[in-house]
């Protein structure tokens, strides 16, 4: 519209074309703005700190590694499954939503050349997932959005572009993850108010 306006010069006034031109500006700005969510203290059980490792290890998959857990110092040790972990760490029904399937060479083929929303690849190889059970949290939402709820689940800070703060809170809100949620809606507050 406002090449069109520009060509014309008759059809609006130009303060009118400069004031739509200012307000794109700040449009623009908002939208390239990203927030940071402080996620609570950082997690020390060690297990967890090695399941996130290989959530960013398999680009928005969790493989079904079996993690050797003791839950307190004179218990006798344990062994979950990895997703587990994610229950525990306070993000209920997140398990209720993934979509636990085994892979075949062929599925996981597919799955390793598709690009996910962020436009990177999965690094996953055929011979590395044939056979093997994965829990595909791109079922649950968008990659970047479940992984912004991980990441905040345990304990990393989240970055967040401000056009997609809402969608995040919603998320939040699905997985029941209360504290993003919280955040979430503060920052939404705190923008509607500057």
């Amino acid at each position: 519209m406002l090449p069109a306006l520009a060509q014309h010069p008759l059809a609006a006034s130009p303060t009118t074309t400069i004031e739509e031109k200012e307000e794109e500006e700040e449009e623009e700005e908002s939208t390239k703005r990203n927030l940071t969510l402080a996620a609570p203290a950082n997690v020390l059980n060690a297990q967890l700190d090695r399941l996130w490792r290989m959530l960013t290890e398999h680009d928005g998959q969790l493989a079904d590694v079996w993690i050797y857990t003791v839950d307190y110092p004179s218990a006798s040790p344990s062994i979950l499954p990895a997703h587990k972990c994610i229950l525990a760490a306070g993000c209920p029904a997140l398990i209720s939503r993934l979509d636990t399937r085994r892979n075949s060479s062929s599925t996981s083929a597919d799955s390793s050349s598709e690009e996910n929303d962020d436009g990177f690849k999965s690094p996953f190889e055929t011979e590395n997932s044939s056979g093997v059970s994965y829990l595909d949290l791109r079922d649950v939402a968008s990659t970047w959005a479940v992984r912004a709820v991980l990441r905040y689940v345990y304990g990393q800070s989240v970055d967040v572009a401000a056009e997609r703060l809402s969608e995040l809170c919603e998320v939040a809100k699905d997985m029941q993850c209360r504290g993003l949620e919280r955040e979430c809606k503060q920052k939404l507050f705190d923008l509607r108010t500057e």
